[in-house]
């Protein structure tokens, strides 16, 4: 098994599957404060964000509710996903 550490994050990921889900949860963080940022500088109201993942494994992660063991050595603030999808 190769495992990733990211210190930055303070996580440490076991699989791609695990960065992915990581890496679209900061991208969808970052996509939500972009949008606030244009919306209030311009008044205007923006569309939904869609984030693209290829990895399966990463989006049955993000659409389970349900907290499992491979998954949880991965931050809580990671999750946030979870509710957003």
């Amino acid at each position: 098994m190769i495992s990733w550490s990211s210190q930055k994050h303070g996580s440490i990921a076991q699989s791609t599957a695990d960065v992915e889900y990581i890496v679209a949860s900061n991208a969808n963080k970052e996509a939500m404060w972009l949008k606030k940022l244009v919306s209030g500088l311009f008044g205007e109201k923006l569309e939904t964000s869609t984030i693209h993942c290829d990895n399966q494994s990463c989006i049955k992660l993000s659409k389970n509710l349900v907290f499992h063991d491979k998954s949880k050595h991965i931050d809580l603030k990671y999750h946030y996903i979870r509710d957003i999808v």
